[in-house]
């Protein structure tokens, strides 16, 4: 279930175990002071659609089968999986994202910024 707090930003999801420059930044940035490891992109997802983080950035492009089932649940719970760009996932075989955010709210002046941060 999604936080109560939809505005807020408290905790990041990632795989490694310290912030990379990039996640770090974006913790800075947004005053965000928790940091979770966990595994796959489908368990991160997952883990922001049920509240124990309220976003989750990978900069690399990943293949559908990565996103397609846990983007829908994120989206189901109320929250966003989208491209790094902010557009709407093309999930079709041989298709690859164009990097991904997962946002526990929708924001969309934090998908604006997030990618503009990624871009530059």
């Amino acid at each position: 279930m999604i936080s109560e707090n939809q505005g807020q930003i408290r905790t990041i999801i990632d795989n490694t175990p310290t912030p990379s420059l990039f996640i770090r930044s974006l913790m800075n940035d947004f005053g965000i002071t928790n940091y979770v490891v966990s595994g796959s992109i489908g368990l991160k997802l997952c883990k922001v659609a049920d509240g124990q983080a309220d976003i989750f950035v990978k900069l690399n492009s990943l293949e559908t089968w990565d996103v397609a089932p846990a983007s829908l649940i994120l989206q189901e719970a109320g929250g966003l999986a989208c491209n790094l760009d902010g557009s709407n996932f093309i999930l079709e075989v041989g298709r690859r994202t164009k990097g991904i955010l997962g946002i526990g709210n929708k924001r969309r002046d934090l998908v604006d910024a997030i990618h503009a941060r990624a871009e530059g």
